[in-house]
């Protein structure tokens, strides 16, 4: 989980976000660790990956069960990908399941 309260750069970097924005889209937890994971890489990242680490990141560093696997695939295509998207923080293109940094 993100230990510090500092903002992720992906957020600071977008000023057109009011501040209203930035809490509601820091307001769920998979969306944080989303966020402070691809704060840290330069590269693309495969919603599959994202999904390990967010579920390895809620479950202290285990990988659980398929079941929650696919969950969180499921809200993180369907919700949070297109969300951050939507706000420019990221680019989610869902055909490919390719998510980039803007």
């Amino acid at each position: 989980m993100i230990a510090d309260l500092t903002e992720p750069d992906l957020l600071t970097e977008r000023s057109e976000l009011s501040i209203d924005e930035r809490f509601s889209l820091l307001a769920d937890p998979q969306r944080r660790i989303v966020i402070e994971r691809l704060d840290r890489t330069a590269s693309d990242v495969t919603i599959e990956a994202l999904a390990d680490h967010v579920v390895a990141e809620l479950n202290e560093g285990t990988l659980e069960a398929a079941a929650e696997r696919r969950r969180t695939l499921f809200t993180l295509h369907h919700n949070h990908l297109p969300r951050l998207d939507d706000h420019g923080v990221l680019e989610y293109d869902p055909a490919t399941g390719t998510v980039t940094v803007s």
